[in-house]
């Protein structure tokens, strides 16, 4: 009998196609969604300015966690112009993959430049 092991993925959240994104490590897309939704909290407590909600760009499954924090660490030393390649290969309209995911109806949320 195997033993299946749970989901390990890398993501980037974004709120800006030109500002830095936010790249964790999580075990599901809704944890992902979660944890946005905690640093736009943790942005209003500290009164900084928030123009648009951080929204799911980008995910890729690993194997392990200790893959993931690797990846991690490996896209987070990479250049902006890299991370947003990364983003536009999998996602070139930069909609929220977790409304897509989840099976929201069209329009789907995006970000703009």
């Amino acid at each position: 009998m195997s033993e299946s092991r749970p989901m390990t993925l890398v993501y980037m959240l974004a709120h800006a196609r030109r500002e830095p994104f936010y790249i964790d490590v999580t075990t599901s897309i809704g944890a992902a969604h979660l944890r946005s939704r905690e640093i736009i909290h943790q942005r209003t407590l500290a009164r900084q300015a928030i123009r648009e909600a951080a929204i799911l760009v980008w995910y890729e499954e690993c194997d392990s966690e200790a893959s993931a924090r690797a990846r991690a660490d490996e896209i987070r030393a990479w250049p902006h112009p890299w991370q947003r390649r990364l983003i536009d290969q999998m996602n070139p309209d930069w909609r929220d993959l977790d409304a897509v995911c989840s099976g929201f109806p069209d329009p789907i949320p995006s970000i703009s430049e």
